[in-house]
């Protein structure tokens, strides 16, 4: 009789004994989820529409062959034809390492992409690591590769989709900083705009110099025709290159600074935490049901 005693007490005590780490494993899962929804900075996403500048958004950028055989050499992206879908090669564009370079030029993009720890509400100013970077001499510390901010800090916050059945563009950046995350988006439309202007505006005056001194030595009248016709077209394309700002892409919806932080989902984590806080418990509880004698 005292030997059942003894056993029902000591499963007893066994079973107090498993609850009380069930509900430690339980609390510790929740504990890891709530301190990483609390701790986890903010980030806001701010994003933009956009479409092809030409009437006809279904050709293929032939009237800008020059233009982008310029800038294929700058960016080093190859172009195994004479044709490329705008949109297309605008991401190309975008997501090159050359042309981060130029992003870089802009003053204090290179801090705000690469040291920026959190965003100051009440001064709306981004608080930079301190081990890279001394705000009140505004001399870094420590310097960071560019390869490192191309592909930790620019390719991972920035999204660019392409809607295949209206061949639209959208772009999204995301940053601690809403107001940088908007302004980021402006300048990559700007410098890419003013990149292909640029270069299309370069392109169309050497032809024409070329053209016109071709019309001045031709002496067959059908050449002097087509040399003529050849001269309007470029003519039309330095005054659109001159006049026309959005060049090559066109806002629809234009970025706007985001309201509320898109990351992270904080309702989420700490859902995330009490689920995996009761499947822990439970498994231990289910071991521990098997191991007993």
């Amino acid at each position: 009789m005292s030997n059942a005693k003894e056993t029902i007490k000591f499963f007893q005590n066994e079973w107090a004994r498993s609850k009380k780490i069930a509900i430690f494993l339980f609390s510790l899962m929740f504990a890891i989820f709530l301190l990483a929804a609390i701790m986890i900075e903010d980030k806001f996403e701010a994003n933009t529409l956009l479409k092809y500048s030409d009437e006809d958004t279904s050709n293929s950028f032939s009237s800008k062959g020059g233009t982008l055989g310029g800038l294929a050499a700058i960016t080093g992206i190859g172009m195994s034809g004479s044709t490329i879908d705008p949109i297309d090669y605008s991401i190309a564009v975008i997501k090159s390492r050359d042309f981060l370079a130029r992003l870089l030029k802009y003053p204090g993009m290179k801090e705000n992409l690469s040291i920026a720890s959190s965003f100051d509400r009440q001064t709306n100013e981004i608080v930079y690591k301190k081990r890279f970077y001394d705000a009140s001499s505004k001399q870094w510390k420590k310097d960071i590769k560019f390869l490192r901010i191309h592909r930790k800090y620019y390719l991972k916050n920035l999204t660019l989709t392409k809607d295949r059945s209206t061949n639209l563009l959208t772009i999204s950046f995301r940053h601690v900083s809403p107001v940088f995350a908007k302004e980021i988006l402006d300048i990559i439309i700007l410098e890419l705009n003013q990149t292909v202007r640029a270069i299309e505006l370069e392109d169309s005056e050497k032809k024409l110099q070329f053209l016109i001194d071709k019309t001045s030595s031709a002496n067959n009248n059908e050449v002097r025709e087509a040399l003529g016709q050849l001269i309007e077209s470029e003519l039309k394309n330095i005054v659109f290159s001159s006049t026309r700002v959005d060049y090559l892409l066109q806002k629809i919806d234009p970025p706007y600074i985001p309201h509320r932080a898109k990351y992270p989902n904080r309702p989420l984590l700490i859902l995330l935490g009490i689920i995996s806080g009761l499947a822990l418990s439970a498994s231990y509880l289910v071991i521990r049901s098997f191991q007993r004698p």
